[in-house]
């Protein structure tokens, strides 16, 4: 991804308004809008002085200075599966400070990432703006695309365009058809039934295995033409019959791993 314009002057962000539709100071330096909590807030930028009078029509205004030439702008934002939960008290401070060594590779359980040559001690980073709950912050281009990485659970990262973009509002009936899709959702006791049962050390173990992370399963890689997808095929159609299914392996082209093909309930299943 192209690094930030070297045009913007001053970033702004405020909650979201009809305002951003309002004359090309808006529309014209409009980056999106994103989620803090339960506040959606648009982010902005200034180039023109003659905007700035414009921002007055906005409340709770947040500047910050532009970020350097060659950065990317990054959301992050706490992220909830469920609204009625108490929301996670898990913060960025992990997260800070790894940006603020980026000379120490960083690591993740039982695996080494591949890319720590993004992070080298002449990258810097910025924070434009920062609550419990959200944080806009700019840094390289090659450290934006593995942040994700380095945050923690319930925590999601989204990089901004590098040049404005268009407000497209939601129409009314489309919104009227999540609605109704809404209001049918109910409690399925079959659905919690499967989602109760399962095993979150089991995942991993069958995760460690097809990933090769298990010395055990001998796979090195998964691509088509290699031992390891005959291996991770045929560990997969032993697993699906261990649940009663019918289970057989389809070959579709010559030397390329085979497909997994299952039954249940007459639904048929590939993988």
């Amino acid at each position: 991804m192209a690094a930030a314009s070297t045009s913007l002057a001053l970033l702004l962000i405020a909650p979201f308004t009809s305002n951003v539709l309002n004359g090309p100071c808006f529309s014209n330096n409009f980056y999106g809008t994103y989620r803090d909590a339960d506040s959606q807030l648009s982010v902005l930028t200034v180039s023109d002085p003659t905007c700035l009078k414009a921002w007055t029509q906005l409340d709770a205004v947040h500047y910050s200075p532009a970020p350097a030439p060659d950065h990317q702008l990054v959301w992050l934002e706490n992220v909830e599966v469920d609204q009625r939960l108490p929301r996670s008290q898990i913060g960025l401070e992990g997260f800070w400070l790894t940006l603020q060594h980026p000379e120490q590779p960083f690591h993740l359980p039982e695996q080494e990432s591949v890319m720590t040559d993004a992070f080298s001690s002449s990258d810097r980073y910025q924070i434009h703006y920062r609550t419990e709950t959200a944080a806009l912050v700019s840094l390289a281009a090659k450290r934006a695309k593995v942040v994700d990485m380095l945050l923690p659970p319930f925590w999601k990262s989204i990089m901004l365009p590098t040049t404005p973009v268009q407000y497209v509002p939601v129409q009314a009936h489309s919104l009227q058809v999540v609605r109704n899709m809404l209001a049918q959702v109910k409690f399925n006791p079959d659905i919690a039934s499967i989602v109760n049962n399962i095993s979150i050390p089991q995942m991993k173990n069958d995760i460690r295995f097809l990933t090769g992370e298990d010395e055990k399963s001998g796979i090195v890689s998964r691509h088509s033409f290699s031992i390891g997808a005959l291996v991770a095929a045929h560990w997969l159609k032993d697993r699906v019959e261990d649940t009663g299914a019918t289970c057989h392996l389809m070959p579709f082209l010559v030397g390329f791993a085979p497909n997994v093909i299952w039954w249940v309930d007459y639904t048929t299943i590939a993988f």
